[in-house]
């Protein structure tokens, strides 16, 4: 199966589906941004200079975050 590689876009509506928001947080590198889970835990996502997310790295996110799969 191909690889899917997701636009900043549309990388974060598939964390938003899943009930977290993104904060105003950048780490002092400016490599990362944090996100809130809906149970007000935070976590890092790192911030690709071209913009594309692949498909592994949400899968990732999603694992180590414990995040819920979205509503149908």
């Amino acid at each position: 199966m191909a690889m899917r590689v997701y636009s900043q876009q549309e990388f974060d509506e598939e964390l938003e589906k899943r009930g977290c928001s993104k904060t105003t947080y950048m780490t002092p590198d400016g490599l990362s941004v944090a996100w809130e889970r809906q149970d007000g835990q935070h976590f890092l996502v790192p911030l690709f200079e071209d913009g594309r997310y692949p498909d592994f790295i949400l899968d990732q996110i999603i694992e180590a975050n414990d995040l819920p799969d979205p509503p149908h």
